[in-house]
């Protein structure tokens, strides 16, 4: 006599099945640039075009210069490029929480090729963490005030400190290891110096 299978339930079923890490999206386009005086594409790398009729070096568009000049065109994939680094984070499993973008900065590990998505995302994080520090020196705040007196003293027990006053060494070391961090040059950007990052 045959049996029946035995049915199992859906939840378990999939708890069983191995899981695989999603499939890879397409290959993301390189980052090129277009001479406008011979219309050839090159790869941003080659910043002089090696056709002995043209010659012509990379310009770009500059602040100030009005908007109808002819300049060379640069492109960069960058929605190819962010799913592509969602995938690989998402086949990349770690079993602690990622760290912040500013903590990676500070720590020295930030690395281009795996943490930008674009090619100025991490100038535009130094940015916004420059800014930041900027703010938080910029406001009052409030010190030598002790819990005894706090619900009698006047405003004039109150003194103000200024940012450069209530830096904490934490806060002074941290900008002095990302300062003196040794940066090496990374695929999406193979020629930055540090004097580029720091004014």
């Amino acid at each position: 006599m045959a049996t029946a299978p035995i049915p199992i339930p859906a939840a378990r079923a999939a708890a069983a099945a191995p899981q695989r890490p999603p499939c890879a999206p397409a290959t993301p386009g390189s980052w090129s640039w277009r001479c406008h005086r011979c219309r050839r594409r090159w790869p941003l790398y080659i910043t002089k075009c090696l056709t002995d009729d043209c010659g012509h070096v990379r310009c770009s568009l500059r602040e100030g210069q009005p908007e109808h000049r002819r300049h060379c065109q640069v492109r960069f994939d960058t929605e190819g490029w962010r799913a592509h680094l969602d995938w690989r984070r998402q086949v990349v499993v770690e079993e602690e929480p990622l760290p912040d973008a500013g903590a990676k900065m500070r720590d020295g590990t930030y690395r281009c090729e795996n943490d930008c998505a674009f090619p100025t995302e991490c100038h535009e994080k130094r940015i916004a963490a420059r800014m930041s520090l900027l703010a938080l020196d910029s406001e009052p705040r409030v010190d030598n005030v002790s819990p005894s007196s706090s619900s009698s003293s006047s405003p004039s027990s109150f003194s103000y400190a200024t940012g450069k006053e209530r830096a904490s060494s934490s806060s002074k070391s941290a900008i002095r290891r990302m300062r003196e961090h040794v940066y090496t040059p990374s695929p999406l950007n193979p020629a930055w110096r540090p004097e580029d990052i720091y004014m």
